[in-house]
């Protein structure tokens, strides 16, 4: 009978534990998606008012490890590119995607890789309007951005 207290006792505590940490999720800002993204934005990339190519296999092979989403499986980032159309692949397999990995800070970074140093972007337009706070904007799917460095 008392083992079969405790038993219930610790089993009730499990459960009550996965529903607690299940709604503390559920609650986080920073969570865009717990099951993965497949979206694609646009991307146009300006130095000094000089229109520069979008890297072909931006986020691709074993120097971007460590970057947002790498998968040492296939060498790829989840933020890459395939081609220097301006076509960003934001493809997150498996959740949870948080903000930081679909922010323009983080895709800045990976440019930073490819070119020498472009720093932040000083200026963000996506679809039209001007971004109040460039870095931390989160791309979308079906996005047009255009990234402005100084």
């Amino acid at each position: 009978m008392r083992t079969s207290l405790l038993v219930g006792f610790a089993v009730s505590l499990l459960v009550i534990g996965a529903v607690w940490s299940q709604a503390a999720q559920n609650q986080d800002p920073e969570i865009i998606s717990k099951t993965g993204v497949h979206w694609h934005a646009t991307v146009e990339i300006y130095a000094a008012g000089k229109k520069l190519a979008v890297p072909e296999s931006l986020g691709v092979g074993p120097s971007y490890i460590g970057a947002p989403g790498y998968d040492a499986r296939i060498a790829m980032s989840a933020v890459h590119t395939h081609d220097a159309s301006g076509t960003v692949h934001l493809e997150f397999a498996a959740g949870p995607v948080r903000a930081a990995d679909l922010n323009v800070e983080g895709f800045g970074a990976l440019l930073n890789r490819s070119h020498t140093s472009l720093g932040s972007p000083a200026q963000v337009i996506v679809n039209g309007r001007q971004e109040s706070n460039p870095a931390r904007y989160i791309m979308r799917d079906g996005d047009q951005i255009a990234l402005h460095f100084e």
